[in-house]
């Protein structure tokens, strides 16, 4: 029926409107997750990693520094590491080039006779492309199950609705059909008399 089209239209519209919201922020709070759980894993690595890279630095370990920040690249969710120091090259290993990324970087300061001596900064990298792909299809995901459960409710309720009014209809119908004309004119009769007489 019309009434039925409509209220699928509307349902589906309302539903589908609030899957991509429900979707979308489903997706951005894991992503915001995701990074926090990314950073407190970035400073336990630091707290780590930090000492023993001091200690090359600072005794000019240069084979052990490259053995180090080798290493480093294959611990968990570590692309890259990039490692700075006044008057040298920077050393890079990992991932080169990603435009979407997350760093946490480490000063490394070795302290002598209470003065310290600041030998560089280390520098932890994550390639966010991966991330935002497993959020992507999270996101789509969601959004599909999000759509089908909508869509279920969408049916169960125009099921129940359509049960009401056909059990509605039924009843009108079985009471026209024990109706006969001699209830109908007595029926108009009895109105007639409860009609209040004009003076």
């Amino acid at each position: 029926s019309k009434l039925t089209r409509h209220l699928i239209k509307r349902g589906f519209l309302v539903g589908l409107i609030a899957a991509i919201l429900s979707s979308f922020v489903e997706a951005f709070l894991g992503y915001q997750n995701r990074l926090e759980a990314l950073d407190s894993h970035y400073t336990s690595i630091g707290s780590y990693i930090s000492p023993p890279m001091i200690r090359s630095l600072w005794s000019f370990d240069t084979d052990q520094t490259e053995i180090q920040l080798k290493g480093f690249v294959s611990m968990l969710d570590v692309s890259a590491v990039r490692l700075e120091q006044a008057g040298r090259p920077t050393l890079h290993y990992g991932s080169q080039n990603a435009s979407d990324t997350f760093e946490r970087s480490f000063p490394l300061v070795h302290i002598e006779e209470g003065k310290q001596h600041h030998l560089g900064t280390l520098t932890l990298i994550k390639d966010m492309r991966q991330v935002r792909w497993s959020m992507i299809r999270e996101l789509s995901a969601n959004f599909i199950g999000n759509t089908l459960v909508i869509v279920i409710v969408i049916l169960i309720v125009l099921y129940a609705y359509h049960s009401m009014v056909r059990r509605r209809l039924e009843q009108v119908a079985a009471e026209l059909a024990a109706t006969d004309s001699d209830d109908l004119r007595n029926y108009a009769n009895a109105a007639l008399d409860q009609k209040p007489s004009v003076d």
